[in-house]
């Protein structure tokens, strides 16, 4: 009985960052001080990895592990490229992210009522179909990027508070989107936000207001909240952008 209890108890661990290879790739976890736990699943951008986020924003990822709340940075095949439609990637992206969900759950233990997604710029766009096809996710806030053309029609059941980031000077994926190929379109932002305003059931009653740099518009919805905040420069996360994320996140 105590070997059966030992090998179902949670992993201990003795580096808050642990790299994790599983069936279809790997993820990176960055871990809290106790479990079961909250937890941010945080896409990257195109041809980018889970080690170059680390780099580039490790303040802004320890505000999260030290409120508490895991971090896990699923990887994309070959050279960082999501399944989007039209990269060499034919990964299903959504199950391979439950997967690492799964993974993260039986070794440490998650909370279900908080699974919260976000994604950089075409991780974005990932952090999207998180709450659109991945039933798992509670909440969304991605930055930089949406949906690729074409827009899904709807997100079947799904009704989850979504806020979205978005700098007014983005060149990279502009707020209206852009054409590179006829197979390759980035979607509008505006029409992102309609669907699901429209999936939410949002009237057009909004609350406008400030946090930080962001400029907020919060819609009056039936089922869950829907906010587009922008900011006036261009392709990248604002300083402060994990506190306001958290705190978004983990309001009442």
């Amino acid at each position: 009985m105590l070997l059966f209890l030992l090998a179902c108890a949670p992993e201990e661990h003795t580096d808050s960052t642990l790299s994790h290879d599983i069936d279809g790739g790997r993820f990176v976890a960055l871990l809290p001080a106790s479990f079961p736990a909250p937890v941010l699943v945080f896409a990257h951008g195109w041809r980018s990895n889970p080690e170059k986020i680390l780099r580039d924003s490790p303040e802004g990822l320890a505000t999260f592990t030290d409120a508490g709340v895991m971090v896990l940075l699923p990887a994309a095949t070959g050279d960082g490229e999501w399944n989007i439609g039209h990269s060499p990637n034919a990964r299903d992206d959504q199950a391979f992210i439950s997967d690492v969900l799964d993974e993260a759950d039986a070794r440490w233990g998650i909370d279900p009522a908080r699974v919260w997604g976000t994604g950089f710029s075409v991780g974005g766009s990932i952090a999207h179909d998180m709450g659109c096809d991945n039933d798992r996710f509670t909440a969304i806030s991605p930055m930089s990027g949406a949906f690729w053309e074409p827009l899904p029609a709807d997100c079947g059941g799904a009704a989850l508070p979504v806020r979205h980031v978005h700098g007014t000077g983005d060149r990279t994926w502009p707020l209206e989107g852009q054409v590179f190929s006829p197979n390759a379109a980035q979607g509008d932002i505006y029409e992102a936000t309609a669907l699901w305003r429209a999936q939410n059931g949002c009237t057009e009653a909004t609350e406008e207001y400030t946090d930080g740099p962001l400029s907020c518009t919060r819609w009056e919805c039936d089922a869950a909240p829907v906010e587009l905040c922008l900011h006036d420069s261009g392709h990248h996360r604002r300083s402060g952008w994990a506190d306001r994320m958290l705190g978004w996140l983990s309001a009442p």
